[in-house]
């Protein structure tokens, strides 16, 4: 049971933080913030689709090569996320007014989202409950979510290191990588190399994602 509502919430929290950026466009094609019905609705709809998604991406699973794909992706959306600035004030054109905009649009915009999930679950109900949920509390929070943001801007960050962690997980199982990570366990028998590399990744994912901020904040002040 608690493995079950473990892995409910790193569903729900993958999909908050790789969202947070999407909500401004679906709250502006929307042109309003939407009521609680319509917002349930919304985000049931959403939900389904992703999972629909996701479960073509599980039907890959059994591919050579294709942990490494998608372990791949998951560290460039990881290094993406720890250095990119957040803009809450993109927009669309004003072309995308109607509400089935949102659903075709979401295919894009939550890819990465997409991607992670389908490496950290494989039963669709949690991943289906997860999505609909973390779309819900954005459409509901999103203006105090936004605020929170920006002014723990690391949060982000630290999400950034944790999905670096999972994609390297993902490459190391692949079925072209996996025997030489037990080769190297049987020569160095105290450290496990699969975790060892997933957090070294996810230090430099972190340390670069600081430098980063620091940076930009820099410049943003000069």
């Amino acid at each position: 049971m608690m493995c079950m509502i473990f892995e409910l919430l790193k569903v729900f929290f993958i999909s908050l933080l790789t969202d947070l950026d999407n909500i401004i466009i679906y709250l502006y094609i929307l042109k309003r913030k939407p009521t609680l019905y319509i917002a349930m609705f919304l985000c049931s709809i959403l939900a389904i689709n992703r999972t629909v998604y996701i479960s073509f991406v599980h039907s890959l699973n059994n591919l050579p090569g294709i942990d490494i794909l998608i372990g791949t992706i998951i560290l460039i959306i990881a290094i993406n996320m720890s250095t990119k600035q957040i803009d809450f004030d993109r927009q669309l054109p004003s072309i995308f007014k109607v509400f089935g905009a949102v659903i075709l649009l979401d295919l894009f915009l939550s890819f990465d989202g997409i991607v992670l999930i389908a490496d950290i679950s494989e039963t669709y109900l949690i991943i289906l409950i997860g999505i609909a949920c973390s779309l819900l509390v954005l459409f509901i929070f999103s203006t105090l979510i936004f605020k929170l943001i920006s002014f723990f801007p690391w949060i982000y960050i630290i999400a950034a290191s944790f999905i670096a962690f999972t994609g390297v997980k993902s490459i190391l199982t692949d079925v072209f990588i996996i025997q030489y990570v037990e080769s190297l366990n049987n020569a160095v028998s105290s450290i496990d190399t699969n975790n060892w590399l997933s957090i070294t990744v996810g230090g430099i994912i972190f340390i670069n994602g600081m430098r980063s901020w620091i940076i930009n904040n820099k410049i943003v002040r000069a």
